[in-house]
């Protein structure tokens, strides 16, 4: 059976998904970073996305693959030093995504058979490859540990996802994402926004653990708040069993 491919959105109207699901332009994550985000739902090619652990590449690739042409077909996620070659062809056969996670992993024979397998791919029917990093290819490429025309092929698309400590202008539009996501799944969480003192406190913070971490302190301060406006007491940077 032929994988289905609905006709991609316009550019314009991929910009107007992304909007919508919280991304916007002038915030510190970039007018480069939406508009390459849209291009790639637009588009099939190869999408590297990079950044640090946790800064929302995840997301943002089943974003893609929600608004893209194959999203009536499976998303899949696998570590890339997982990829067995002599499954290449079965992984990518869905017409689906096939999420790679941390595309630096990849063995030698593996990227070979993945080579081939996209080299021979004329009817674009195979699944699109979305890759993701959190290293800087140019050394693998440079000792020879990484195919430069595989890299070529997985990288048509580039998005390099700042660090939370670089996105603290964002702060308020994220921390509302994350209060509303969490009240529309729980009635019971009665805070609706933060105050000025909480957003400054969460501004001074330099949050190694990006964007996850936010995620938990957020949802800390929704389960120990009584009030609909939350503060700075509230806030609390220790690990959480939550």
């Amino acid at each position: 059976m032929n994988p289905t491919l609905r006709c991609p959105l316009t550019l314009a109207e991929a910009v107007s998904r992304l909007q919508e699901e919280g991304f916007h332009p002038g915030s510190a994550i970039g007018d480069q970073v939406l508009h390459s985000a849209a291009t790639a739902i637009t588009t099939r090619g190869g999408l590297l996305l990079s950044g640090e652990h946790h800064v929302g590449k995840r997301r943002l690739a089943r974003l893609i693959h929600r608004h893209g042409a194959g999203c009536d077909n499976p998303l899949v996620f696998i570590s890339a030093s997982d990829l067995n070659p002599r499954k290449i062809h079965l992984r990518l056969s869905s017409g689906g995504t096939l999420v790679l996670i941390e595309l630096g992993e990849i063995e030698p024979d593996v990227q070979s058979a993945l080579s081939e397998a996209l080299s021979g791919d004329a009817s674009g029917s195979l699944s699109r490859i979305i890759s993701t990093t959190t290293i800087d290819f140019q050394h693998l490429i440079d000792s020879g540990r990484f195919d430069r025309g595989l890299f070529q092929q997985l990288s048509q698309i580039a998005i390099e996802l700042p660090a939370l400590r670089h996105r603290l202008s964002d702060m308020e539009i994220l921390s509302d994402y994350f209060i509303t996501r969490f009240r529309d799944s729980n009635r019971a969480f009665v805070g609706e926004r933060l105050t000025p003192d909480a957003l400054e406190k969460l501004r001074s913070y330099d949050w190694p653990g990006n964007l996850r971490q936010l995620q938990t302190v957020i949802r800390y301060a929704l389960v120990t708040c009584p009030d609909n406006l939350i503060g700075a007491q509230f806030i609390d940077f220790s690990d959480h069993p939550i």
